[in-house]
């Protein structure tokens, strides 16, 4: 799904188009409070509501892109602490930032981009 997602962005973008993302990365204090069970696989979480959470390292994201048309122009975790002075705690946060670009010429279909963007998603889960 994803990697479907992201070949129709690509094939509204011009050639050399950006795509600038952020995304919580694996290890994020978002990732860490979610309840026991809640894990449906590496990087991915069941919510309370329904929906699915995914937490990406820099290599499986960079990879879903790469599949999908993209060439990955720089990456990297961005790690903070935010420090509650009320309650005198400290949250350990970690986003991914990230930019890539539409590949000139890159045609829509590959060879067996469907079996490996699969096989790259249950290497993640």
């Amino acid at each position: 799904a994803v990697v479907a997602a992201l070949r129709r962005l690509r094939r509204v973008l011009a050639p050399g188009g950006l795509v600038l993302v952020r995304d919580y990365a694996r290890g994020d204090l978002a990732q860490l409070r979610h309840p026991p069970g809640s894990r449906l696989g590496r990087g991915r979480y069941l919510r309370g509501d329904g929906t699915i959470a995914r937490y990406f390292t820099v290599h499986s994201l960079s990879r879903l892109f790469e599949l999908s048309g993209f060439e990955l122009l720089d990456a990297r975790v961005e790690r903070r602490v935010l420090v509650n002075r009320k309650q005198s705690r400290s949250m350990h946060r970690r986003w991914i930032h990230a930019r890539f670009a539409s590949r000139p010429g890159t045609p829509d279909t590959h060879r067996n981009v469907d079996d490996e963007a699969r096989a790259v998603a249950a290497a993640a889960s």
